[in-house]
């Protein structure tokens, strides 16, 4: 299935491959959380990435983001099962993961994107208006 994997340090890239629960876990580097982003779009993230830092370190208590390696994949609305991903949600989900990647993270190693949730507020309000979501502006 066409997804997209970002993984630390490394470019965004799409990838057609089977999505099953053991390869997204081990993307992530530990049980999978899925967080809605688009219609039918959702980014799966480490479950437990925002509680610990690196080498275990607690976060800020405003950290806002994905730490750690992430696939965005689609969704299927019914069966809840991924699916390709159309041309036109892979290019919103690069373009997701570059408007991301003009904020700063104020973590150092193993932080994916990771950032002041007061900073993401501002980022946010700037890019989108209240009738639109952030994936509609894409």
């Amino acid at each position: 299935m066409k997804a997209i994997r970002k993984e630390v340090g490394k470019p965004a890239e799409v990838i057609d491959l089977d999505m099953t629960y053991e390869f997204q876990r081990a993307t992530v580097g530990g049980y999978i959380q899925m967080v809605p982003i688009g219609p039918g779009v959702e980014v799966v993230c480490n479950e437990e990435g925002m509680f610990a830092g690196p080498g275990g370190t607690p976060l800020p208590q405003n950290a806002a983001g994905y730490l750690g390696n992430i696939l965005i994949v689609a969704v299927d609305p019914d069966e809840g099962e991924c699916i390709d991903m159309t041309p036109e949600q892979l290019r919103k989900g690069l373009a997701y993961l570059e408007r991301y990647a003009e904020l700063k993270h104020d973590l150092s190693g193993g932080v994916g994107i990771i950032v002041g949730k007061a900073n993401v507020d501002a980022f946010l309000l700037g890019k989108a208006t209240h009738e639109q979501s952030i994936w509609d502006t894409l």
